[in-house]
């Protein structure tokens, strides 16, 4: 559909189409391969799974689910909400395992304690600190290499010193974490990878 002033002639509307022909194409092919590996992401069972920046192979099986010997095990799942079910499950459990052990290790090399240390299910951010200096984490930033996680970790421990997003913040950030943008590109690229994945498909960020 093209849009144009009413009584342009059609020879100035072809000629302008004519000229963008490559954009439009362009364009026309990232929303294509949007929805193609959108629908392919949607229509099979993970057979592989990240955490922490490793690669785990699944496999589904009945008994107890979970990290076992480089394998992660799963329910046999038979509709893509039981897929999501026992990825948040999974995921949820290997958070609370990892993150408050990390985070209080961190907390201490920097002098910076939390009161309080919780895991949620936040689509929206990767971390937060209330006014109060607790912390929540997403469980789904176990799918992001330890690096990227320690960068989250910090950044919500130096909002324990700066409730705000100030230069000071940053340089606080910058001496806990110096490579902290690294981290960010990895976290983007990890935002949209996740667009794709039926079970965790809206993206975050990390300013918390």
């Amino acid at each position: 559909m093209v849009r144009a002033p009413k009584g342009t002639p059609a020879w100035t509307i072809e000629e302008l189409l004519a000229q963008r022909a490559q954009w439009i194409y362009h364009h026309q092919n990232k929303v294509l391969d949007r929805c193609r590996r959108v629908a392919e992401a949607r229509s099979t069972f993970p057979l592989s799974l990240p955490l922490l920046g490793v690669e785990y192979p699944v496999v589904y099986a009945h008994g107890p689910g979970g990290v076992r010997e480089g394998i992660v095990y799963l329910p046999p799942c038979r509709t893509a909400p039981d897929v999501a079910k026992a990825l948040e499950q999974l995921y949820r459990a290997q958070a609370k395992e990892y993150l408050p052990g990390r985070t209080l290790r961190l907390a201490e090399k920097y002098q910076l304690y939390p009161t309080r240390i919780q895991i949620n299910g936040a689509r929206g951010r990767w971390g937060s600190c209330s006014g109060k200096n607790s912390l929540n984490f997403s469980w789904r930033l176990m799918l992001a290499d330890v690096s990227a996680v320690d960068y989250v970790i910090c950044h919500e421990l130096a909002h324990i010193k700066h409730h705000n997003h100030s230069q000071s913040f940053w340089q606080l950030v910058g001496e806990m974490r110096p490579d902290y943008q690294a981290s960010q590109n990895h976290l983007k690229e990890l935002e949209q990878s996740l667009f794709y994945q039926s079970w965790c498909s809206e993206p975050l960020n990390s300013k918390g």
